[in-house]
């Protein structure tokens, strides 16, 4: 083994030998230990001057093996997207940018091998893209000069044509201004130059086909490079003009796009005297043309319809299809194959024809959509004359090609031809039914399928054209349920006349009895023991899910209900693995369905869910299994506590599954946790034997959050998690218990996450209040709740609070005095006591200037009511403990009560009801303290007065405002613990019943607070020293209190 490879890469000095011997060994040698040690060494050499310089030499020196070069362009390519820029860490310098700039094009233009070719042409682009406003800003103009000078040499042509078609395409998909103006500037140049080249070509390849004159090597390249031409023009023109239609460049292409489009289709007809090899390079130049024209369409519907021929061009497509619809049934159908190089898109194969009447059908949606919601304006409301075009363009649609004879052609040919079931669509359902299934699910379907894509242009159709379609439809949907019919009796038609009834279910579903459709036609349908019956089942179960969301009456649900359980079931022999899972994919829709009746699923549900189980049992496909997953969560909540029985059953096969998928897979964990959610909502306290089973899947979800496999499974995650401990009973399992720390980190953040953890949270502390109390979580659960009460979402900080008050109330049940010390310490040690203090003791004194230099005051109203709230609290658990933590800070007794009691006086206009007495309750507490706080008091007196006058007259109101008789209207004689409260929610109506706030009468709590005072003071010295400060209205009114009382 070679010592220079073994070592460290910063051992070997980069040279272009050495480049070249670590390259061979990266790519050719078969000994993994000496290919890691050549791929650091290339890593290493990255960020070495003169490293990417060497490569493009490596790859340009074609006397070097293929592997050794095909590794350098690759290893150059992969670098400009982390050294180019020059914000980029150890960016390449500006003198080898230079360098590698004047020899990219050489590395295309000159390359025989395609694949190099391309590679290079792919960095060129990307380099391009970087530096052509500032470093490159002649980069096209050399381009096209490029193209130009190898247009006589049509093999070099061909690389420079490829060159020029990466760049253009990495230009057309910019979204920034400067880069489509840029484009747009050089547009109108290139597309003169590739219209040129494009007509000589087709005419060289033309000529050798038709006459048999020419060589049959430039043939090719022609092909080639009239092929590279139209890839060129068919984005030039879309995204190289903001109005393509004003120009004469672009009006040239699109009349030889049409005219060209019908001749190359005689090229490729059966009868073609063309060579196979050939038609198929044709057939790659419609395909072209059809992407031009839907191109155009979409991106500018105003200048479509006013381009030349435009109309006629959509109605010969139209022509096209209703050839291809001929033979339709006869058609292979269209299938995704595997791209070739990692750029590459998946390719679309299938017969030639079909592809272009797809094409076909898609530019009909565009052109039906354009007529239906017009062109967006907006962008041009300040120009009138571009409006106009834009309305001419939508009225030439509308008036021109969407007439009511072309309506209803479209209509027919789409039911009668294009919604038949083929024997091809069979033949694929019967090889691999899942896959087939799974793909004719997908809402993407209609953009590669021809029956997805026909079922959304009658849709469109419907949408728009509602009035001169329903009578037809009606009629023709009349026929099926006439047995004696050749709709009622052939079931591939029947299928394509289900197909569309399932379409128009909200165009006609006031005039057409669909209620009598099911209760005859259909079950009679569902007992057919023909072996294509499987196809009227697959169609059923989508036809009662589009239809029962609209109208069906109720006492027909049952039957719906009955038949899914009946389509579900693999055990009947007719009912195939692409019935049962098209039955259970829009079962879902069924039981979502606004108006679901819960007793009439009842009967079906259990036999129903097992069918669904089953099914996801057998599932392969990661589409299947999430799509089973989403119903089974859907039905599971509607079962509520009925599915019990069937708890068992999802509990074991639920964790083989999330067991089976790798760490990376989330598509089907994400329903997997929503499934064993709605289990445990439904099935209650009972769910608590699931624990074993549940909590490690919430410690795999949750315990690391850096894991993609938490950012992904989070949200569901802390929805199951509340639903265990909201269901379950006190006390908590040391497992469940254990996994309370992990509720801490979100919960610090403004999000909906955070909100669940706060709701965990605080579960955690009404179930189990001695283990967060304990010296492993109280610190750090108080560290994430003061932290939630600066969150701007109120709910959120008011969640915060209540946690706070909680653990404060606990703490002082469970440890008197030393309890609250501990947590007081707690809140000093984290600083939040320091701050509170600060921020309402600087808020109270910037309120106070006056003038131009007054302070900004920053504390919200929100967060000022949580302060008071929580030092109410702890105010009025133990007022002495109180006293020594404000204290004990850089603050005085006297400048405390100047400000923050003050302060806490005047807030009191701005507290709900709860808070006010809450506030007053605490202030009161400090009455009965002894000096100095004493004479604090009563300094105050009258502050105190008019806060008891306040609060106490508030709470001798009930909400009509009428007075009663004792007077205290938050006072609670009873819990309002009902049997169906879970242990969560009877935790905290007791804990909110026990709360002072809800026993304490207010004035019999101040009353005898007074008069301990008084006596304290003496009742002359009280009243000659103290008393006489109070305004004579404060003290009639405080004395009136105890007369309301008489």
């Amino acid at each position: 083994m070679s010592f220079a490879v073994e070592v460290p890469g910063e051992a070997a000095p980069l040279s272009p030998q050495e480049l070249g011997r670590i390259l061979d060994i990266a790519t050719s040698t078969r000994d993994h230990n000496q290919r890691q040690s050549a791929t650091q060494q290339l890593s290493t050499w990255e960020t070495k001057p003169g490293y990417f310089p060497a490569l493009q030499a490596v790859f340009l020196d074609k006397s070097l093996p293929s592997h050794m070069r095909h590794a350098a362009i690759i290893q150059l390519k992969n670098g400009i997207d982390k050294y180019w820029r020059s914000t980029a860490k150890n960016a390449i310098s500006p003198a080898e940018k230079e360098s590698i700039r004047s020899r990219l094009f050489q590395g295309t233009v000159d390359e025989e091998h395609r694949p190099f070719a391309v590679q290079n042409a792919l960095t060129t682009a990307k380099i391009v893209r970087t530096d052509y406003l500032k470093d490159w800003p002649n980069a096209l103009q050399s381009l096209i000069y490029v193209v130009r000078d190898t247009a006589p040499n049509l093999a070099r042509l061909s690389g420079a044509l490829l060159l020029l078609l990466r760049v253009v395409k990495e230009l057309s998909t910019a979204r920034i201004k400067r880069h489509q103006e840029y484009l747009q500037a050089a547009s109108p140049e290139i597309v003169e130059l590739l219209t040129g080249l494009y007509t000589n070509n087709v005419a060289y390849w033309v000529h050798y086909l038709t006459q048999g004159e020419g060589v049959e090597d430039n043939a090719n390249y022609a092909m080639q490079n009239s092929l590279a031409s139209l890839k060129l023009l068919r984005r030039l023109v879309v995204a190289g003009y903001e109005h393509p239609h004003l120009n004469p460049g672009v009006q040239q292409v699109w009349q030889v796009s049409q005219m060209q489009f019908g001749q190359f289709m005689d090229y490729i007809n059966l009868d073609s005297p063309v060579p196979a090899p050939y038609q198929d390079v044709i057939g790659k130049h419609l395909l072209q043309f059809t992407k031009l024209h839907c191109s155009m369409a979409e991106t500018h519907p105003g200048s479509f319809a006013l381009l030349p021929d435009t109309i006629p061009l959509v109605r010969s497509y139209w022509g096209l299809i209703t050839n291809f619809a001929d033979v339709f049934e006869k058609s292979g159908g269209i299938k995704h194959a595997a791209a070739a190089g990692t750029d590459a898109k998946p390719k679309m194969e299938g017969p030639l024809l079909e592809r272009l009447a797809l094409k076909g059908l898609l530019l009909l949606r565009t052109c039906v959509d354009i007529a239906d919601r017009g062109i967006p304006t907006i962008r041009y409301r300040n120009n009138p004359e571009v409006v106009e075009q834009h309305n001419q363009s939508r009225s030439a649609i509308q008036q021109q090609l969407l007439t009511h004879e072309f309506v209803l052609d479209m209509v027919r040919v789409i039911i009668t031809k294009l919604f038949i079931f083929r024997q091809s669509d069979l033949q694929a359902w019967e090889e691999d039914p899942e896959e087939w299934e799974a793909d004719e699910s997908r809402d993407s379907a209609w953009e590669w399928a021809v029956r997805p894509c026909s079922e959304r242009l009658f849709l469109d159709l419907l949408f728009s054209h509602k009035d001169v379609l329903k009578q037809p439809l009606l009629e023709y949907f009349a026929q099926v349920a006439n047995p004696q019919s050749e709709l009622g009796s052939n079931i591939v038609k029947k299928e394509a006349v289900y197909a569309a009834m399932s379409c128009a279910a909200a165009s006609i579903y006031e005039d057409y009895d669909f209620d009598a459709l099911l209760r005859t036609t259909l079950l009679n349908d569902l007992q057919l023991q023909d072996p294509l019956v499987k196809l009227l089942r697959r169609r059923i179960a989508i036809l009662l899910a589009s239809w029962i969301t609209v109208r069906l009456h109720q006492a027909n649900k049952a039957i719906v209900y009955e038949i899914f359980r009946y389509l579900t079931d693999p055990n009947d022999p007719l009912n195939d693995e692409v019935v049962c899972l098209a039955a259970a994919r829009n079962l879902r829709t069924v039981v979502d369905e606004f108006e679901f009746v819960t007793e009439a699923f009842q009967p079906f549900a259990a036999d129903t869910l097992s069918n669904l189980i089953n099914l996801l049992k057998v599932a392969a496909l990661d589409d299947t299994k999430e799509a089973l997953l989403v119903t089974i969560a859907a039905t599971v909540a509607r079962m509520d506590t009925t599915v019990a029985p069937l708890g068992d059953a999802l509990m074991t096969v639920l964790p083989q599954l999330w067991d089976s998928q790798d760490r990376e897979v989330y598509v089907v964990k994400v329903p997997i946790l929503g499934i064993i959610t709605a289990l445990v909502n439904a099935m209650r306290t009972e769910s608590q034997r699931y624990h074993p089973i549940i909590l490690p899947l919430l410690k795999q979800a949750l315990e690391d959050p850096d894991s993609p496999l938490y950012l992904h499974l989070v949200e569901e995650a802390v929805e199951l998690w509340y639903a265990v401990l909201y269901q379950s009973s006190s006390p908590l399992s040391a497992e469940l218990t254990a996994l309370a720390p992990l509720a801490l980190g979100p919960a610090e953040y403004d999000s909906h996450v955070a909100q669940e953890c706060l709701r965990i949270i605080k579960a955690y502390i009404l179930l189990a209040p001695q283990e967060m109390l304990s010296d492993a979580m109280r610190r750090s659960t108080l560290d994430v709740l003061t932290k939630g009460l600066y969150v701007k979402e109120v709910s959120h900080s008011k969640e915060a609070s209540y946690c706070i008050e909680t653990m404060i109330r606990t703490a002082d049940t469970l440890g008197g005095a030393q309890g609250i010390s501990v947590v007081i310490r707690d809140l000093v040690d984290l600083g939040f006591m320091q701050k509170m203090l600060h921020d309402l003791i600087q808020d109270w004194k910037a309120s106070k200037v006056v003038g131009p230099n007054r302070p900004v005051q920053e504390l919200t109203s929100l967060v000022e009511d949580q302060y008071f709230a929580i030092l109410a609290r702890l105010c009025l658990a133990r007022p002495e403990l109180f006293i020594q933590l404000l204290t004990s800070f850089e603050y005085s007794l006297d400048e405390i009560w100047a400000c923050l009691i003050m302060k806490w006086f005047e807030h009191f206009d701005y507290m709900a009801d709860e808070r006010k007495k809450l506030s007053c309750l605490a202030l009161t507490r400090l009455a009965a303290l002894p000096e100095p706080v004493q004479t604090k008091v009563l300094s105050t007196l009258m502050d105190f007065m008019t806060m008891w006058i306040s609060v106490i007259k508030q709470l001798q109101l009930e909400t009509d405002g009428v007075q009663q008789q004792p007077a205290d209207n938050l006072i609670w004689y009873d819990a309002g613990v009902s049997g169906d409260d879970t242990a969560v929610d009877a935790l905290e109506k007791e804990t909110a019943a026990s709360d002072p706030v809800h026993t304490a009468h207010m004035y019999t709590f101040m009353q005898d607070t007074f008069r301990n005072l008084v006596q304290r003071v003496g009742e002359q010295n009280f009243q000659e020293h103290w008393l006489v400060n109070v305004d004579k209205e404060v003290v009639n009114e405080f004395r009136a209190l105890d007369q309301t009382r008489s």
